[in-house]
């Protein structure tokens, strides 16, 4: 109230936030300053920080942060980059050999034998944040950051989108083009967190195409 009555004209407000007029506070930013400033720390931990100078929870900017400044080592935990030995030339390759198509949920992944050691115990968490920001040969697609390793791993020479991956799994997928059918088949191998997507009528119109030029 006090804003709206006396500050506004001088003053900016971003969630708690209130600066000068001209200045800027760009909640991103703060949340990656407060993530590079640690060595380690938990999604929770990063959640609240974000929470406290936005004024509400945004799980999805906390992630973010996350993913671009720490190095995911479990589903609840990042460390620093410096605690982290990536050998990067050594675990492409032992990502290429899950490689069937241009593209991989990040579920196929189903064994680390072949990763070197890195410092920590591979995971789907930790392979998410090395094809995030450390891989030369792969990129990391998501609808959006969650918990159940939902993702596919793209190679970066292919510049598949994530609709394009999606529409040509499912052209590919041997199921009945229904909906619900897809929903299931898509989030059952990892491809979405969620099994319904508001666009996936359209992605099945489009993966029909695909199918029917064949």
């Amino acid at each position: 109230a006090v804003y709206f009555l006396l500050l506004k004209d001088s003053f900016s407000i971003n969630g708690k936030l209130i600066f000068c007029k001209g200045n800027s506070a760009d909640l991103e930013t703060m949340a990656q300053n407060y993530c590079s400033s640690k060595d380690e720390c938990t999604f929770d931990e990063i959640n609240e920080y974000v929470s406290s100078i936005s004024g509400e929870s945004n799980r999805q900017l906390s992630f973010k942060a996350a993913y671009e400044q720490l190095v995911r080592i479990d589903r609840d935990h990042f460390v620093s980059e410096n605690q982290v030995f990536f050998d990067i030339d050594e675990i492409d390759k032992a990502i290429s050999k899950f490689f069937v198509r241009d593209y991989l949920p990040l579920q196929d992944v189903i064994s680390f034998v072949m990763f070197p050691y890195c410092g920590h115990a591979w995971n789907r968490f930790l392979l998410e944040s090395f094809c995030f920001r450390f891989s030369k040969k792969f990129s990391l697609l998501l609808k959006s950051f969650n918990n159940k390793n939902a993702g596919v791993i793209i190679k970066k020479e292919s510049n598949l989108n994530y609709n394009e991956v999606l529409i040509d799994a499912i052209a590919h997928s041997g199921m009945k083009f229904d909906v619900e059918i897809i929903g299931d088949y898509l989030y059952n191998n990892g491809y979405i967190a969620k099994k319904r997507l508001g666009n996936m009528p359209e992605l099945i119109t489009q993966a029909q195409e695909i199918k029917e030029d064949k």
